[in-house]
């Protein structure tokens, strides 16, 4: 708390949603690096993140539930997909 900035409110505000942010980012990536200027770019990545990892999941609940065998390979298919695209997006961040 003390190296946050306290001239107003507004700085300080940002500066702990910036924080929160590279926590968020560090629980994917394994590193926690502050925000800097790519604030906004970091934001729209771990949106694209969140909607991965929900589709990915909701994925592999539908796989779960099918029995035949061509679309258990076609869940999969789509599945690997979707975690090749979360890992690229994941490195960008």
């Amino acid at each position: 708390m003390a190296t946050l900035p306290h001239t107003d409110f507004k700085a300080f505000y940002d500066a702990w949603v910036d924080r929160v942010v590279a926590l968020d980012c560090a629980a994917r990536t394994g590193r926690y690096v502050s925000l800097g200027d790519r604030r906004e770019a970091r934001f729209a990545v771990l949106a694209v993140c969140r909607d991965l990892e929900s589709r990915i999941a909701e994925e592999r609940a539908t796989l779960k539930k099918e029995t035949q065998f061509n679309r258990q390979v076609e869940h999969n298919v789509r599945i690997k997909q979707m975690e090749k695209e979360l890992k690229e997006k994941v490195a960008a961040l």
